[in-house]
């Protein structure tokens, strides 16, 4: 089967097999809860997230990512689809640097074979 028919040939970005320290927060009736998750399968337009949380697709949420060489940067998303306890989740709005950090810190995690939790 060609590329351009797989998954992976209808990404928009590049993914990377790399696992990333997230911490969100999603506002329901006035009130904040905040959660720690992971994320995997990275890329410029979004995420697979693991959180032990009841989060719907649809939904809004606040999260900051943890990158090894770039600090932390602040995101919103949105979710998209929800299997158990991992989540699809697009970013919205992310800035073209947001995009770049992200880019750099995943390719040189995934080229060392490690994680951003190591």
């Amino acid at each position: 089967m060609a590329e351009e028919n797989t998954e992976k040939g209808k990404r928009r970005w590049e993914r990377f097999k790399v696992e990333l320290r997230v911490s969100l927060s999603v506002w329901r009736n006035g009130k904040e809860f905040r959660f720690k998750g992971t994320a995997n399968d990275i890329s410029q337009g979004g995420m697979k997230l693991f959180v032990a949380a009841d989060l719907f697709p649809g939904e809004t949420i606040d999260f900051e990512l943890s990158l090894m060489y770039s600090g932390n940067v602040s995101l919103k998303g949105v979710i998209r689809n929800r299997d158990r306890f991992e989540y699809g989740v697009e970013y919205l709005q992310p800035t073209a640097a947001v995009q770049e950090a992200i880019t750099r810190n995943c390719r040189a995690l995934s080229l060392l074979g490690k994680s951003g939790d190591s």
